[in-house]
């Protein structure tokens, strides 16, 4: 197994890029990144890094959502997510958080 391959290893790495509050790291546990990743990443899905999703576009690095949602205080029931593609792993972050 390498390192990025499962949910634990990217909440390890939120967790070392400074995000704190549990129901955020829960959140980000949780959310099956794998699914939003064009089948070629699949393997780097749980990586604290950008990754291609076609077009030019990229996902948000994953300790950036979690920086973003814990800045707002969790998600506290919010269900209106961010604008454009990047916005569903965030919304399925702030439903669980």
């Amino acid at each position: 197994m390498s390192w990025g391959s499962v949910p634990g290893d990217l909440v390890q790495a939120v967790r070392a890029a400074g995000i704190s509050d549990e129901r955020v790291l829960e959140a980000i546990g949780a959310t099956p990144r794998a699914g939003f990743v064009p089948g070629d990443y699949v393997k780097a899905a749980y990586r604290d890094e950008p990754i291609p999703i076609g077009h030019g576009q990229v996902t948000t690095q994953p300790s950036l959502s979690a920086r973003m949602i814990e800045g707002l205080g969790g998600g506290s029931g919010r269900t209106r997510r961010p604008r454009g593609p990047r916005g569903l792993v965030c919304e399925r972050c702030l439903r669980r958080a």
